[in-house]
């Protein structure tokens, strides 16, 4: 390979650098979600180019999905590696299949709804319909997905995705056992092996020729490395093709920041606990540089979660000395979230204080922040002055640069209550099967102005609203980008609602049902609608 065409490679998909810390970060993230997601939650697995840490233009994206608690065995032996009072296991049966393929035989009880109306009865045993399973799964990520192949398909906000909901083996399939023992020049030995523990996935599509077609499934190794050639080498500078600030742009763009905030804080306190111990025991352990970064980023979301959690927990059920000491710990750890975090993760705290009535400590978290916002060098939407963000902060650590240099926007967990003037949003994106509400960080920042000091000044309470009236009226994608207008019209009805600026207010959220619901929030702001017209319709 000459030079030139590395060189051109390397522009196209990325250097080796930013390729490994692609992969590393989802390694990471994908390792501590599996250890963290209780036993009846589902697994995310991104596989494809995208996965492998490749960026393509016009690539899409890939994931599979199964349930933690189903498992299929390859004979009936492997059974008792699981226990059956918690665990649906399903029987791999490929003797009238052709290679390749497989029917399932559902062998013991499901609670899964999706698993139980897929199953179809055949010489008097259970099998789950490929077909069926397809079908139902279907739109469960995306609504108005489509079927192609094993996949829900679709485009969302301009990406293709491919999503499929498979059933994972821990165990290799006899009929590909030639293949371990055949001379491998190509995966080295050790990665075959790898390949070989991970065992399999089995998705929903049948053998077009096959006898059971539409009951059929077809057994997928997603193993990634063996798309990795080691052996490829090439002596080449990658400092002159890409530069420091091109690698952070890289690092702290918002895609990479999914690590923290797909990672749900599930099973109450327990969970909480379990996330703990597990950041714990990671700290403790050898991490590359990408996974210290990646470790510090969840330890602050998780903090940050747990805070709101916890806090709503005790509001609800404590005494007056329980909640006095729990919101000491609260504020505690939002502090260290903040001190560890990125500059925008300040407002974590700003939003604490104004759920717990301190409107005055809000501001002043507020007006730090915003200091923070205006520096020249702060990198933000892949928008940054090089020449002084590399002043500021070059040649320092990942971790330093994020605390002083980094914002992002605003991700709330849907399942967790931050300040109550965005239930009904939350609310309407569950239904909808979004965890998670993407926030501009600036309109995040004025609508806790405004919301501030409508309890001390309105005068200071409407210039906020007129700075965020400015920002989601004129912006063109500096500040608030394109796929997040949504939630960014419906917060300046919201705040145009509550000073009783009705009709603007009804401008605003037609103007947020007009963008791309990106948010899901449809729902919320057709009720918010009906709020102002009911009363009118009556008069």
């Amino acid at each position: 390979m000459s030079e030139s065409v590395f060189v051109r490679m390397c522009q196209i998909v990325g250097t080796s650098q930013l390729v490994a810390i692609r992969r590393e970060t989802w390694d990471f993230r994908e390792t501590l979600e599996r250890r963290i997601k209780p036993n009846d939650g589902v697994i995310e697995m991104m596989s494809g180019s995208e996965r492998e840490g490749f960026r393509w233009i016009g690539s899409d994206v890939d994931f599979m999905y199964w349930r933690n608690n189903h498992r299929v065995i390859m004979d009936m032996s492997q059974s008792e590696h699981y226990t059956t009072a918690n665990t649906t296991l399903i029987l791999s049966d490929s003797s009238e299949s052709p290679p390749g393929f497989t029917l399932l035989q559902l062998l013991t009880p499901t609670k899964n709804i999706d698993v139980h109306l897929s199953c179809v009865k055949m010489n008097d045993r259970v099998y789950i319909s490929s077909s069926i399973h397809r079908q139902l799964t279907c739109s469960d990520i995306f609504p108005n997905s489509t079927v192609h192949g094993p996949c829900g398909s679709g485009v969302r906000a301009g990406v293709e995705y491919d999503h499929a909901h498979c059933f994972v083996c821990d165990f290799w399939p006899p009929a590909a056992s030639s293949w371990i023992n055949r001379c491998h020049s190509w995966p080295d030995p050790e990665v075959a092996n790898d390949i070989v523990r991970n065992g399999c996935h089995i998705v929903a599509i049948g053998h077009p020729l096959g006898p059971n077609e539409n009951e059929s499934s077809s057994i997928r190794s997603y193993i990634i490395d063996v798309l990795y050639n080691p052996r490829l080498s090439l002596c080449t500078d990658e400092s002159i093709l890409r530069c420091e600030v091109d690698c952070d742009l890289e690092l702290f763009d918002k895609e990479s920041f999914r690590i923290d905030s797909d990672i749900q804080i599930t099973g109450g306190i327990l969970g909480i606990i379990k996330t703990i111990n597990l950041i714990e025991q990671l700290v403790e352990s050898p991490l590359t540089q990408y996974q210290v970064w990646a470790l510090q980023k969840c330890t602050v979301i998780s903090f940050m979660d747990n805070s709101f959690l916890l806090c709503n927990i005790y509001t609800n059920t404590g005494v007056n000395k329980q909640i006095y000491i729990a919101e000491k710990m609260f504020r505690y750890m939002l502090k260290l979230a903040a001190k560890f975090g990125c500059v925008s993760d300040m407002l974590f705290i700003a939003m604490y204080y104004y759920k717990t009535l301190r409107y005055r400590e809000a501001l002043s978290v507020i007006e730090m922040t915003k200091v923070k916002l205006a520096q020249p060098y702060l990198m933000y939407m892949k928008h940054v002055d090089r020449e002084r963000y590399t002043e500021a902060v070059g040649g320092q650590s990942w971790s330093t640069k994020m605390r002083q240099a980094v914002a992002v926007d605003i991700k709330l967990n849907n399942g967790i209550c931050y300040i109550s003037e965005l239930i009904l949003e939350q609310q309407s994106a569950l239904q909808n099967r979004d965890d998670i509400l993407d926030i501009p960080v600036f309109v995040m920042l004025h609508f806790l102005e405004f919301l501030c000091y409508r309890h001390i000044d309105t005068t200071l309470s409407q210039a906020a609203l007129d700075e965020l009236q400015v920002l989601v009226h004129h912006d063109r994608g500096r500040y608030v980008g394109d796929i997040f207008r949504d939630i960014s019209w419906e917060i300046l009805g919201i705040c145009q609602q509550i000073t009783g600026n009705l009709q603007v207010a009804l401008y605003s959220y037609q103007q947020s049902l007009a963008q791309y619901p990106w948010n899901d929030i449809q729902t919320a702001t057709q009720r918010r609608i009906q709020d102002i017209i009911q009363p009118n319709s009556l008069e």
